[in-house]
């Protein structure tokens, strides 16, 4: 499964729960949707495997979480070069856009977080 599918089916809250529960577990890069344990797979999981790639699903956590302290999906798109400028001690502009496309992959242009 897609980690933005896994978003928008389980919710931001399992998608943080999932990923704090790795960092411990750090040598396995995956996690069993069904059976819910951490394994490692000699391959990438695919979008009709029950299995979620944990480095993406972390990055897009994060992405959710950056857009989300700027204030909202709205607010991060109106950022430029200047306002960076005042915020760049924990983000610059090319890691805002990205995290933009990130929440935008999961919820769509409108953006509309269920949580």
């Amino acid at each position: 499964m897609k980690p933005e599918q896994f978003i928008r089916e389980f919710g931001e809250k399992k998608a943080r729960e999932v990923v704090e529960g790795w960092i411990d577990r750090n040598f396995d890069d995956s996690f069993n949707i069904r059976d819910g344990v951490y394994c490692n797979l000699p391959f990438e999981p695919t979008d009709d495997c029950e299995t979620l790639g944990l480095f993406e699903l972390k990055r897009l956590v994060e992405s959710v979480d950056l857009v989300n302290k700027v204030g909202g999906i709205e607010n991060a798109k109106t950022f430029d070069e200047m306002s960076i400028y005042c915020i760049s001690h924990w983000t610059d502009l090319e890691r805002l856009t990205k995290s933009i496309a990130d929440y935008e992959s999961i919820y769509g242009e409108e953006g509309v977080s269920n949580e």
